[in-house]
């Protein structure tokens, strides 16, 4: 009984760790496809960026660098809470090829 209680514990944590990576892809994507697809949210992202560069602690440039990357995840995480579903964001994929006419 202790066995399935304990394997039931591993195959729980395994499965939220691999939904949190899923998540984190997801937003992380759909973050760069709006910056490719929509001007605005590129500029006023750059904009944000070359802020807070400015102001962040660069000792070294492997600290910087991973810094950096924690930056862009969370602004992804926090662009996710606020921007379109997956789905809009297919939305303008769908959109964006139409309008191109590719």
């Amino acid at each position: 009984m202790i066995g399935w209680v304990l394997f039931a514990c591993i195959l729980l944590v395994w499965w939220r760790s691999r939904h949190r990576h899923i998540v984190q892809r997801m937003n992380l994507a759909n973050y760069i496809i709006m910056l490719l697809l929509d001007e605005d949210v590129y500029r006023k992202n750059q904009q944000s960026f070359r802020e807070w560069l400015r102001e962040a602690d660069g000792s070294d440039q492997a600290r910087l660098w991973l810094a950096s990357n924690t930056a862009i995840e969370n602004a992804a995480r926090n662009w996710a809470s606020k921007a379109p579903t997956p789905l809009g964001v297919g939305q303008m994929v769908w959109e964006a090829k139409h309008d191109a006419k590719i």
